[in-house]
């Protein structure tokens, strides 16, 4: 009796303890659901943020939380496939049990994301007919680098070349060059291209990366619905728009090469019908310059004493290597009876260093400026868009040419007034391209329709500083062109058919018609297969057309190089006057190609994209020397072509090398061991299959390295403090393998031969990449604080030929996210 009476008071204290401590703490439960089907979701993982409590959701999706002291909270939910649910805060109150049910929606897993790139329409990425890869919001804030083109780093059969602090190149499936014109770069879907150059605007952009939404890479021929110049692929970045992201969000970063970056970004909406943002930037650091042992930068290739003096070399002649870019953008949104419409007006200043094909440019204040017009609703899209340049800067390669040519002569280095030479060959660019569009589409049944017009007007003006338009001499171009798009569900979630044509016409060239067929065959659900065929064209940019740049005393005293466009044609001469050949005017290139691809999930966890593509290159677009100006003397429209001030004129100009064939293959793995842990990993391989030249042009390099490799691993919230919240950690490493690389002056079996050997093709060496990036946000604060090591291994290998060797960078910033402006 003893004992009974000991075990019923402890248990009678037991449970008035138990009592006590529920009265005295709360609990909170609910249901977790798939927000679009509605559905209840069993094995969420539910959790307190800042402790250590928390549930699994059960068979019911139900979950249940107690013992918690009085207070607010905050819940957090995770779950494979589905973005993170963070709630506001909600206030637990002693002995009572609230109710905060979860709607998880799903959109991190990659097969599931939506695209609108590939097909101009909303689809999901696994049910894609075109290769696309996809930088995500997650991406984003995830990403290191030093702009944000630095996200596009490590995704599957893209070509990253870093070079510059804040000058990253982009090129796709081969035939890279200092002047790549074969990817259209777009922005809200609105054309950003650079002025005459015809080269995207990139880091130039008046963007900066907080506004940044997503970004999207269509690999491959897309004339079909994007127009000439996307022979290799279409860039599209989207920003956010104040119903995406309400509030203010300030960031300021500092890094070594004296980084200091500050960005801001504010946003708001009125009664859900008036909205508005405003987004700036100031950045500003120092690049890495050019080493002389490396003898790359002379411009020249008889420099044998790189330690002498007397040689000039890039960084005797510039006055420092600082770059940077200043940015401001505004919009103004008015959303109507289900249309939406929209104003903007950006403007930026970007310094920078950037390779040409005859050496660099040192680009000073490089202005971009747009307003553009847009108005949409479900099933119409109109846009307006005026691109405004004004650029300064000048050619350090003349620059080295004209200085080297003084100090020959017996001028002091230190007397010569570097000032003047730079102005003498400085060249402005102030371009206008006016860009409109007007899109429709529909779904009729089974049969989806995307059709639209395009009017582009481009407008350049350099003043005769590097185009051949001296004396108001017009060289405007139009295009107009018209596209349609069908897409018909033969056998509904089986079958899928895609036809899509657009006709360009362009005032300078024939027109251009550019086909577009695709396959979509869902094997199994989530494993999709597909087999597509595109036509694209890629026109001579009016720099390639009316070129006129002459580098005077680049060959010797009174011997000078001319660059110059190619729109109609050359006679080559003998000194006799007997004729040695004739060069056509250069033509549009015309790439067809046919891809097969696969796309698959492999038990919620694995994705899998493969694709393997031959194309059909004709009229390939290269720089020649046609003439040397001493042996052979080019001649057009029965006049002697000189530059200026010169005795004797090698002609270097743009000519059709002939017809290419490539292939190549992709392959991409993406691994998700949970809601925080996933890798993935991609290889590219490409080769040139052959090459079938024109009488009298030289060998055709593919530019590209033979066999890429790529892989990362992101680790989130995978720790729980009461400070810190959303950790992660995300790594990335790029391997590539040693290329020929040949673009004007760049050749590498010139400038890299170490055995003058000419069957031996010399090539830039292979190189692995490692980066790293980390961060946390402070708990009830808004604020983040983000770190990024690049080049953690520091290698010193270029991507491309003529860029400076980049070292190691690391930088650290702290963002401050104010939610709000929402009346």
């Amino acid at each position: 009796m003893k004992i009974q009476s000991i075990i019923a008071v402890f248990c009678f204290l037991l449970f008035s303890v138990m009592g006590a401590m529920a009265q005295n703490t709360g609990t909170i439960e609910g249901t977790a659901t798939n927000q679009e089907t509605g559905e209840t979701m069993p094995g969420v993982n539910v959790s307190i943020v800042g402790t250590n409590q928390g549930a699994a959701t059960g068979p019911n999706g139900q979950y249940e939380i107690s013992g918690l002291e009085p207070g607010t909270y905050r819940v957090k939910a995770t779950y494979l496939g589905f973005s993170d649910y963070l709630s506001e805060q909600i206030t637990v109150e002693a002995g009572a049990s609230l109710t905060h049910n979860i709607q998880m929606q799903e959109t991190v897993w990659q097969g599931n994301e939506v695209v609108v790139t590939g097909s101009r329409r909303p689809e999901k990425l696994l049910e894609s007919p075109t290769t696309i890869e996809r930088v995500s919001p997650e991406d984003l804030e995830m990403s290191g680098g030093s702009t944000f083109m630095s996200s596009l780093s490590n995704l599957k059969g893209v070509n990253y070349s870093n070079a510059g602090i804040n000058t990253q190149l982009i090129s796709a499936r081969g035939f890279n060059s200092s002047f790549n014109t074969r990817l259209l770069f777009m922005i809200d879907g609105r054309l950003a291209t650079l002025g005459a150059t015809g080269l995207p605007q990139g880091n130039f952009l008046p963007a900066s990366k907080i506004d940044v939404k997503n970004m999207e890479v269509v690999l491959g021929p897309a004339s079909a619905l994007y127009g000439p110049n996307s022979g290799s692929g279409v860039i599209n970045i989207t920003t956010k728009d104040p119903w995406d992201d309400s509030g203010v969000t300030v960031s300021s970063r500092v890094g070594n090469q004296s980084l200091a970056d500050f960005t801001f970004r504010a946003a708001g909406t009125v009664n859900d019908k008036f909205g508005w943002k405003v987004t700036g930037q100031y950045m500003e650091a120092e690049d890495f310059k050019p080493q002389r042992e490396d003898n790359l930068h002379f411009y020249r290739t008889d420099v044998t004493d790189t330690s002498d003096p007397s040689n000039i070399f890039e960084a005797d002649v510039v006055e420092d290597y600082d770059v940077g870019a200043k940015k401001i953008n505004g919009s103004l949104y008015y959303k109507l009876g289900g249309w939406t419409v929209s104003g903007k007006y950006g403007w930026s200043s970007t310094s920078q260093f950037s390779l040409t094909a005859n050496g660099r440019n040192r680009i000073e204040d490089w202005k971009v400026n747009y307003q553009s017009l847009t108005a949409s609703n479900n099933h119409w899209y109109a846009q307006v868009t005026r691109n405004g340049n004004e650029a300064g800067s000048y050619q350090l390669n003349q620059v080295v040419t004209a200085v080297q040519a003084l100090v020959n002569q017996g001028v002091p280095l230190s007397q010569i007034p570097l000032g003047d030479i730079r102005e003498s060959v400085a060249f402005v660019d102030d371009t206008k391209i006016y860009d409109s569009e007007l899109q429709y589409n529909n779904t009729f049944g089974d049969l989806d329709l995307v059709t639209g017009l395009n009017y582009r007007n481009m407008l350049p003006e350099s003043g005769g500083t590097y185009l051949d338009d001296a004396g108001d001499k017009d060289i405007s171009r139009e295009l107009f062109g018209g596209y349609a798009q069908l897409g018909y569900d033969v056998v509904p979630d089986k079958l899928e058919l895609v036809a899509a044509a657009r006709v360009d016409e362009n005032t300078d060239y024939d027109m251009q018609f550019s086909p577009k067929g695709s396959v979509v065959y869902t094997v199994a659900d989530g494993h999709n297969v597909r087999a597509t065929y595109n036509r694209a064209f890629t026109s001579p940019t009016i720099l390639q057309s009316h070129a006129f740049i002459p580098v005077a005393n680049a060959l010797g005293p009174n011997y000078a190089l001319l660059i110059k466009g190619n729109s109609e044609g050359y006679t080559i001469q003998d000194p006799s006057g007997s004729v040695a050949g004739t060069i056509n005017p250069v033509e549009p290139e015309e790439v067809n190609s046919a891809e097969l691809g696969y796309k698959g999930v492999w038990g919620q966890k694995l994705f899998v994209d493969i694709v393997g593509y031959y194309s059909w290159y004709k009229n390939f677009i290269g720089t020649q020397i046609i003439a040397d100006g001493a042996n052979t003397i080019a001649y057009q429209n029965g006049s002697e072509v000189e530059a200026p001030n010169s005795n004797f004129t090698a002609v270097q100009t743009y000519v059709n090398y002939g017809e290419a064939e490539v292939q190549g293959m992709d392959v991409g793995l993406n691994y998700y061991f949970n809601d925080r842990y996933s890798m993935n990993a991609s290889m590219s391989a490409i080769k040139l299959a052959s090459f079938t030249k024109e009488l009298g042009r030289s060998d055709l390099p593919l530019n590209t390295p033979p066999v890429k490799v790529k892989g990362g691993f992101t680790a989130k919230d995978f720790f729980t403090s009461s400070t810190f919240t959303e950790p992660f950690v995300k790594v990335n490493g790029r391997w590539r393998d040693s290329y020929q690389y040949v673009s004007g002056y760049w050749n590498s079996d010139v400038l890299l031969d170490d055995d003058n050997n000419p069957n031996n093709k010399a090539e830039l060496p292979s190189k692995f990449e490692l980066d790293v990036s980390a961060g946390f946000d402070i708990m009830d604060t808004g604020f983040t604080v983000k770190g990024s090591v690049n080049n953690l291994l520091d290698t010193e290998n270029v991507d491309l030929l003529g860029t400076a060797p980049m070292g190691r960078t690391f930088w650290l910033s702290v963002q401050f996210d104010f939610d709000g402006l929402q009346f």
